[in-house]
């Protein structure tokens, strides 16, 4: 929700590219890549499909940044699921951002993202003054409350039930499940 009001906010402003890491046992190399080439298409859809090399591909997206005459936003949510390749493409990203008129937003589950995590060194290698971390903290009870009698539920069992995390409270009284919502 933070992220989608942020960009909402610049819509007229910068230019958005959306791109998602997947739970899969079998990911798609890149596929948040994918996600972002597929919304800018031209030279840069053709050589992704076409089977050029990740780090030409790279250069490649950053010169479109560079030649666009809007900034622009790129989104990777979920990377606390990404695959190798997606790891390499943060860190090439990470480190040159600042050089394009760019700015990488990536989302993660920071309770999913432990020491060992791969993800991990990559966010350590990004450089200090270029970095920002938002963490969310969980809502409290009183907010809770409040939000669970807007759809007519106790909020003493939501917040029983989902510790506050915004995104499992939210679920929960969407579903108007009594209990853990079966998307969460």
């Amino acid at each position: 929700s933070l992220v989608e009001q942020f960009t909402q906010e610049l819509a007229d402003r910068a230019r958005v590219l959306w791109g998602a890491c997947e739970a899969l046992f079998t990911s798609r190399p890149l596929g948040p890549f994918h996600d972002i080439v597929s919304d800018l298409g031209g030279t840069l859809l053709a050589h992704l499909r076409e089977g050029a090399k990740p780090i030409d591909l790279f250069y490649e997206l950053l010169d479109a940044i560079s030649a666009s005459d809007k900034a622009t936003v790129i989104v990777l949510e979920d990377v606390h699921w990404a695959d190798h390749a997606t790891l390499d493409f943060i860190r090439f990203c990470g480190r040159r951002i600042r050089k394009v008129p760019a700015t990488l937003v990536l989302t993660y589950r920071d309770d999913e993202v432990r020491g060992d995590h791969p993800l991990t060194s990559i966010l350590g290698d990004l450089p200090a003054a270029d970095r920002q971390f938002i963490k969310l903290p969980a809502l409290t009870r009183s907010t809770v409350n409040q939000l669970a009698r807007d759809f007519g539920q106790a909020g003493q069992d939501v917040y029983r039930i989902t510790g506050g995390n915004p995104f499992f409270v939210t679920e929960l009284l969407r579903s108007g499940a009594s209990g853990i919502a079966p998307n969460v």
